[in-house]
Formats: C-alpha cells, sequence, structure tokens
C-alpha cells in the first residue's frame, strides 16, 4: 500500500478524464435526441408510423414463467428480446404470435444458443419463411430510419441504466424522437413511449421484416 502524491494523482485523473471522454466520443453517434417528456406523440406528430396492432409484455403471467429454448432463464427475466420479435411479427403478419407461441416456434428450430440468445437468421424459419431479421452493422438513426421506410420493425438495444440492456421494438418515428413498444411498460392498451424516456443509447439494431 503506498499514497499517490499530489501531482502524480492529478496527472492519473486527467489520464482517466482524457480515457472516459473518448469513450463518450465513441458512442456520440449513437445517441438518441433528448426528449425527457415521456407522453406519447399525437399521431399527427409521427413522420413515420408502423401498423401497432400487437402489444405484448414479458411479464405477463400467461407465459413469464416459461423459459428460452432449452435453458432455465425465464422470460419474465430474460424475455424482452423475444417478446420484441413476437410483436413485429404480430404486425407483419397480421394474426396474433404471443412470446409464447413464438418461444415455442423457436425452440423447436433450434432458434437458441445453449445461453438462451436469440439466433437472428431462425426468426425467418420460425415463420415459414415469411419474414426475415436483417443484423445491422451500423445501429445508427440511419438505420432505424431504413428499415421503418420498408415496412420492417427496428428491434433495438438500449442502456436503461446501471449497464443494463434491454430490447425494445420502433414503431413510430417522429422529428426528434422514436416511439416504442417497451416489453417491460405499459398495457397493450396504451400508447407507445417515446425512446428517449427510456435510454439515451442504442447498441446494437436488427430489422424484423416481410421476406417477400
Amino acid at each position: 500500500m503506498f499514497k499517490i502524491k499530489p501531482l502524480k494523482r492529478t496527472f492519473i485523473l486527467l489520464v482517466l478524464l482524457v480515457i472516459m471522454l473518448a469513450i463518450l466520443a465513441k458512442y456520440q453517434s449513437r445517441q438518441i435526441p433528448k426528449n425527457k417528456i415521456a407522453r406519447p406523440a399525437p399521431m399527427a406528430d409521427l413522420t413515420v408510423s408502423l401498423p401497432d396492432d400487437f402489444a405484448f409484455r414479458q411479464d405477463n403471467p400467461k407465459w413469464s414463467s416459461h423459459t428460452l429454448g432449452k435453458t432455465e432463464d425465464s422470460l419474465y427475466d430474460y424475455g424482452c428480446t423475444l417478446t420484441s420479435v413476437a410483436m413485429a411479427a404480430s404486425n407483419l403478419l397480421r394474426t396474433e404470435i404471443s412470446p409464447a407461441e413464438m418461444n415455442t416456434r423457436l425452440t423447436d428450430v433450434g432458434g437458441f444458443t445453449k445461453t438462451g440468445l436469440l439466433i437472428w437468421k431462425h426468426v425467418g424459419t420460425a415463420t415459414n419463411g415469411k419474414l426475415r431479421a436483417v443484423m445491422s452493422t451500423d445501429p445508427s438513426h440511419a438505420s432505424i430510419t431504413q428499415c421503418m421506410q420498408t415496412g420492417g420493425y427496428p428491434i433495438i438495444k438500449i442502456d436503461i441504466g446501471e449497464r443494463v440492456t434491454h430490447w425494445v421494438v420502433v414503431v413510430g418515428k417522429s422529428e426528434d424522437d422514436y416511439y416504442i413498444r417497451d416489453p417491460l411498460i405499459g398495457q397493450a392498451s396504451d400508447s407507445p413511449i417515446a425512446l428517449s424516456s427510456r435510454s439515451d443509447y442504442i447498441y446494437s439494431t436488427r430489422c424484423v421484416m416481410s421476406a417477400n
């Protein structure tokens, strides 16, 4: 154990500050416009609006105790990705595919890894080739908007604080925000919420869309 001298301590703090600024700059392009009003946008304010007739929660008692694939991980704790996919698939196919049904379909086709992660290419297999999931290498505003303009549903991984990541599905866009269905917030009868009320950063994007 030794005591850091004042000058040395100052130098170390400056180095750490520079590192932190560099990390922030790296993710700056992923930052969502800040708009902390957690209310739905009037429909007239949306520049892009996708069909939003099916909304599910991962903690619904009907399926919250089900486990992902062949793991012991429950939908209650780890079902945000699956639930987001179920919402996107239901809206695209115009028929309800609950998280429980989507879980069964994906399990039957080997759609999860041994640790319960979704194997995105099997979204197509689980829907008899009617849908496909496109993985974007560019988690940006452009990739989200492009997905919506082709009729697809962006499913995005966001930071909800304390290093916890969470998947949600985007169903609308206004001039300065995206509007989402969050598997942990609200009821089916509620309107979508502003993404900026949940997170300032996106880390990954997928686009679930028609295979045609």
